[in-house]
């Protein structure tokens, strides 16, 4: 016997339960929805005791007087933080260790907004907790609601509508790393109009035991090599891993010299530029820890800094979009667009950012067009340093980074010591 992928699992879940609420035998519709609920509990929970840390949530919120609402069964983070907006909450709980060894478990609480909490909301908290005595005086409650598919269809309605018209003819690989992402991803990209990717089988199942990886991090050695050996196989043009919880992901691509993974800051670098290509104006930020070529694509001339150590500066007009560069990764959330690239980035605004002194009405001079064919065109098999090419080419200096990033991936480009590089 078989055993069904996780798009398969999900599909057959669906149709049980939707074959429950029509069924008007009680005695049968109980039954079925025991067993529904059974197979999602040992099978789609993607940590150890998930369940039931999200039950007791539930029943101290409601034991409190609120509202609470449970997701249908466990999926992505950045679901939740839509899902707040979406339906006006005060504030959202997901259960997850995200990418944490296996023994861990713990949540994440996202404000009304959608933003994870920062200072002081996070010692506000920590305060309330420790103030809690005898835990069985805690009231308790247990009539919430559990929301259904139909939130999850809108949430990936949101993030097709992200996607510009153009060529769909990409072969993709995928692993959820035995998280809970390799559904979602599969649905957005057949909505979208992209073929089916390639699930790395092993890890496609939620396994709260992650059995084939030392750590469940995209980013860590040794992660993500069942992907990059099905890649090779398959002859994939990328390869897209996300963390347990899948609101973080690492890409891969193929080389001349073979598949290379890249860093954060270079996903970072290219999203940030396909978003400034495509016009889209608001607020760009980096975080100090990221790359200066994050910090000139996003700060430009007169970077803001903000109480979380994130630079600022607005490109374009005015728009209430923010669009933020951190470890690696574009995060993208605005009233209209609540919505995470490929459901793998996790679209939180920082609440503690000041306002943006100014605007600017282009691009900044830094970012001035330079493509990689003429970067290779003034590069020998000397090595040259990075600010004669930019002196030489008359390009922004991320510019003349960004078409180096795309010779290097390419193949092309050899890197040396004191910032040099010359063709490969």
């Amino acid at each position: 016997m078989t055993t069904p992928s996780e798009s398969e699992l999900t599909d057959l879940l669906a149709r049980a339960r939707a074959w429950a609420a029509a069924d008007p035998d009680a005695t049968t519709r109980e039954e079925l929805e025991r067993v529904v609920a059974e197979v999602e509990t040992e099978i789609l929970t993607a940590r150890h005791l998930s369940d039931t840390f999200a039950e007791d949530t539930a029943a101290v919120m409601r034991g409190a007087g609120l509202d609470v609402w449970l997701l249908p069964r466990p999926l992505p983070t950045p679901v939740l933080a839509y899902a707040v907006r979406e339906l006006g909450c005060v504030a959202g709980v997901m259960v997850t260790a995200s990418h944490n060894p296996p023994e861990d478990n713990g949540y994440k609480v996202y404000l009304g907004d959608g933003s994870q909490i920062v200072s002081p909301v996070d010692a506000e908290i920590a305060a309330r907790i420790a103030e809690v005595g005898d835990l069985t005086s805690v009231p308790r409650g247990s009539d919430w609601q559990v929301l259904g598919e139909d939130l999850l269809d809108r949430y990936l309605d949101r993030i097709v509508g992200l996607v510009a018209d153009g060529p769909r003819d990409l072969a993709v690989v995928h692993t959820s790393l035995h998280g809970v992402g390799g559904s979602p991803v599969a649905q957005v990209l057949e909505r979208a109009g992209f073929p089916a990717p390639y699930a790395v089988a092993e890890q496609a199942q939620p396994d709260p035991d992650f059995p084939t990886v030392a750590f469940p991090n995209p980013e860590e050695d040794g992660a993500m090599d069942l992907a990059l050996a099905l890649a090779e196989q398959r002859g994939a043009d990328l390869v897209v891993a996300n963390d347990p919880d899948a609101d973080r992901c690492a890409a891969a691509v193929p080389t001349p010299t073979g598949w290379r993974m890249l860093r954060g800051d270079e996903v970072g670098a290219l999203l940030a530029t396909h978003l400034l290509r495509r016009g889209r104006t608001g607020t760009f930020a980096t975080t100090i820890v990221s790359s200066t070529l994050l910090s000139k694509i996003a700060a430009a001339a007169r970077p803001i800094e903000a109480a979380a150590g994130e630079a600022l500066c607005e490109v374009g007009a005015p728009q209430p979009g923010l669009f933020v560069i951190r470890e690696g990764a574009v995060l993208v959330n605005s009233p209209e667009d609540v919505v995470e690239l490929l459901s793998g980035f996790d679209g939180s605004p920082r609440s503690t950012f000041r306002e943006p002194g100014g605007t600017f009405d282009h691009a900044p001079e830094e970012l001035a067009e330079a493509e990689p064919a003429d970067i290779a065109a003034l590069l020998t098999t000397a090595p040259v340093s990075v600010d004669e090419l930019i002196r030489q080419s008359g390009a922004g200096a991320a510019a003349v980074q960004l078409a180096l990033l795309e010779l290097e991936i390419a193949g092309r480009l050899e890197r040396h010591a004191a910032g040099r590089v010359s063709l490969r």
